[in-house]
Formats: C-alpha cells, structure tokens, sequence
C-alpha cells in the first residue's frame, strides 16, 4: 500500500481540544499531531504526517529550505538505536536532507553513538520539554514529589531499578509512582507567534534553548574530585629508586636460579647442598621481597 500524508491539524483548533491534557499520557497518533503542531508554531513548513507504512519517518517537514525526516517516539523506556536506523531508512524513502527522532524519553548511549555517525538529530524530553515551552504549547515545570496514596507521606525519588518515585515508609506500603522529569501539560491559550514569524523570516529556525541544570538529590550530588598529585623527586632520589630497581631485578633473578637449582639436586643427594641452596635462597628472598614492596610503594608516592 502506498503511503499516505495527510496535513498537521490546526494549532488552535488542536490545543483547544487537548487543552489541559497531559503530554506523557497521550497516544502515539495524539503524540504525533502534538510534535506537528509545535514544529509548525516554531518554524517549521510544509509539515505532512504519515498515515499508513510510513518507512522510517513519522514526519516530513521542511526547514531552510530542505525537507527533513521525523521519527516520532512516545516511550516510556529509553529509545535504542533501531529508532535511528528507522530515521535514516525516512530520510532515503522521502529523499530527505536530513534525519531527526524526537521523543518524550532518553536515548541510550549506542543510538547516540550510531546518531552521531549517520548524521541524525536527536531530541530526548529535555528538548521536547523546551520546543514545547519555547512554543507556548505547554509551561515547563519540573517534577515534585507526590504523595503514596496509601500512607500520604511524601515519596521520594529511587534510582533502582529505574527512576521513580517510591513511598518513604517501608512499612506498610511500598507503592511507586512513574518517575517523569517534566510536567507538560497543553495550555489552551493562543501562542505568541512572534518568535516563531522571527525565525521563520529569518528562513533559519534556532534549535531549542538548552535545558536547566539538574537537580540532584542531596545523596546523588556528583563530588568534582581533585587530581592525585604526583610528587616532586629530586634527582639524587629518581637515581637511589633506578638503583634499587636493578637490586631487585638482579635478587630475583638470583632467587630464580637457586628454585632451579635446589629442584634439580636429587632428594637424597647431599644434604649440605641442599642446605646451602635454602640458606641462599631465604638470603636472596627475604631482601628481594621487601625491596619489591618498598619500590612499590615509593613509586606511588606513599613514602
């Protein structure tokens, strides 16, 4: 069956019947018409969607003038590289200039990685978050902790097995709550239109404003680290650890051939011998070691 392109709905229209509805809780076709009508407010023309067999590309709109693809991805785990695979194979169907996957989740490192190699655009939540905001469609806001529904204590975020949020009393609940990092929800009113008319003019529409820093938990707070210092050795000093190093290659080497030689003297050869070649071996060893060890440690800066 050929594919079948049908024009993005009316941006009023549109947020006037989805007003108020939450971004994470819509359907793949509702997801799709959200992503057509941002674009549209934000720069993008001659905007299309796919209807049936869309080979790789949810989207075709055009920007600078050339056209490019658009895999749409409404997921709840995170977006792997078969997603930019998808996007390049749009891009080749509808003779496209280039790639791009938006979804409401991350991507893992490997599409990252294949994205960067094929050329693809990749815009995960934090991007949605601000095209969305940029636009005027819904108000950015950060997450805050819920409450269980069973205790009504607040619930606080887990990062095990995945992000979301769980009760903080063990006993008797253990509810968790899908961890979403944004709360996007459409607004009803009309969009400012300035910017996107500036852009548009312009022929060259910005990508979307980075997102704010995160914020961690106390706990989770990455600690910058300060690098080892390597200690500062004199010349007399670097010349007694070279002299130490050759003793010791020089001891082990002796060690090494009294093993041989106490194991090739026969058991019931002669007993002195046999002495001689142990008494030797513990003169060599004992010292031998200990330099080892005290080499060791010099060289890590610890003495």
């Amino acid at each position: 069956m050929a594919v079948v392109l049908r024009k993005p709905p009316d941006p009023d229209l549109w947020r006037s019947a989805h007003a108020g509805e939450d971004v994470y809780e819509m359907n793949g076709v509702t997801f799709e018409d959200l992503i057509s009508v941002a674009l549209s407010e934000y720069g993008y023309r001659d905007i299309q969607l796919t209807e049936y067999y869309d080979q790789g590309a949810d989207l075709v709109a055009r920007r600078n003038g050339q056209l490019i693809s658009i895999q749409v991805k409404r997921w709840e785990q995170r977006v792997d590289e078969a997603a930019v695979a998808q996007a390049v194979q749009g891009k080749a169907a509808y003779r496209c200039a280039a790639a791009m996957v938006i979804t409401n989740s991350i991507f893992t490192h490997e599409a990252r990685r294949v994205a960067k190699l094929r050329g693809v655009i990749l815009w995960d939540q934090d991007d949605l978050a601000n095209l969305l905001h940029t636009t005027n469609i819904a108000t950015r806001t950060r997450t805050t902790a819920p409450n269980c529904l069973t205790c009504g204590l607040p619930m606080t975020l887990l990062w095990q097995p995945r992000p979301s949020w769980g009760c903080s009393n063990d006993r008797p609940c253990a509810e968790r709550v899908r961890y979403r990092k944004w709360v996007l929800k459409v607004s009803a009113h009309a969009p400012d239109r300035t910017a996107a008319v500036a852009a548009s003019a312009l022929g060259s529409p910005p990508s979307p404003p980075p997102p704010p820093p995160p914020v961690w938990p106390v706990w989770h707070t990455p600690v910058a680290r300060s690098a080892p210092r390597r200690p500062i050795r004199s010349p007399g000093t670097e010349l007694k650890h070279g002299v130490a190093l050759i003793a010791v290659v020089v001891g082990w080497l002796c060690v090494a051939g009294l093993v041989a030689a106490l194991l090739a003297a026969p058991a019931a050869g002669n007993q002195n011998q046999r002495g001689g070649y142990l008494v030797a071996f513990c003169l060599f060893g004992l010292p031998t070691t200990w330099g080892t060890l005290a080499l060791r440690k010099a060289r890590r800066g610890r003495s």
